[in-house]
């Protein structure tokens, strides 16, 4: 999918491709996979070639780490372009049992 898409765009911006930690070519990683570790290797590319500051696309995970860019290092950051990021899991337990009574009271007529 991106294949096509960065060659669509190539013709009218620099178009980098990153493969994240532990995905593609990349090595496996001691440190973790959360999303501000993911952030902080697209500011440390993004730094070492000197290209800042950036339009950054994300799709899925990858729109999750431009949050985080955004959050963590927004002066490398021009414009944010985020699509199909679907909904933040919540670990606490008080918020997952509000989201469950929203979801009953959403489909309790259905």
């Amino acid at each position: 999918m991106f294949d096509d898409f960065a060659l669509k765009m190539s013709d009218k911006w620099h178009v980098y491709a990153m493969d994240t930690r532990g995905c593609g070519d990349s090595d496996w990683s001691r440190d973790g996979y959360s999303v501000q570790a993911f952030a902080s290797d697209v500011a440390a590319f993004v730094q070492k070639l000197g290209i800042y500051p950036i339009n950054y696309f994300g799709h899925s995970q990858a729109s999750r780490v431009g949050m985080a860019l955004g959050a963590y290092y927004g002066q490398m950051v021009n414009r944010l372009i985020l699509g199909d990021y679907g909904p933040f899991p919540d670990p606490s337990p008080k918020d997952k049992a509000t989201a469950m009574q929203r979801l009953f009271q959403r489909t309790d007529g259905l």
